[in-house]
């Protein structure tokens, strides 16, 4: 069973961006997994899978910009912005403590994190992706 609370954390350019933590209720973990959710974010759905992951860890969830109820709604402001969050958040969850961190992906989420590998290999500890969603457009790693 896992707790669920909902927070912010401050990106680069000052935006209060949300994100849930679900933190198993008996223990404090040295592992950190972070969820990337795809196109269609039910929170709902990450919380039962956070609550079925057989990893002891604490799991964060990024609400991507565009998706919480604090920013506006719609486009982003320029062409990468999705990564400069999900970096600013990793570094965030880092700073915290945890010995271990695993990112996980699901579907376009796969894609997000494909990006960041692209700029930083050593991101993360381990990577999942879950049901990936990657572009017809080629790239190198």
């Amino acid at each position: 069973m896992v707790q669920t609370t909902w927070n912010t954390y401050v990106a680069r350019d000052f935006t209060k961006l949300q994100y849930v933590r679900h933190e198993p209720i008996d223990k404090r973990s040295n592992v950190a997994v972070i969820l990337i959710h795809g196109i269609t974010a039910e929170l709902s759905h990450q919380e039962k899978f956070a609550d079925a992951l057989k990893i002891e860890g604490d799991v964060f969830l990024p609400i991507l910009r565009g998706y919480d109820q604090m920013s506006k709604r719609g486009d982003l402001d320029y062409m990468g912005h999705y990564d400069d969050d999900l970096f600013d958040f990793i570094h965030f969850v880092k700073k915290k403590g945890y010995e271990k961190l695993i990112v996980i992906g699901h579907s376009m989420g796969c894609a997000n994190i494909l990006r960041l590998l692209n700029k930083n290999k050593n991101i993360a500890d381990r990577i999942v992706f879950v049901s990936p969603f990657f572009s017809p457009k080629p790239f190198c790693l």
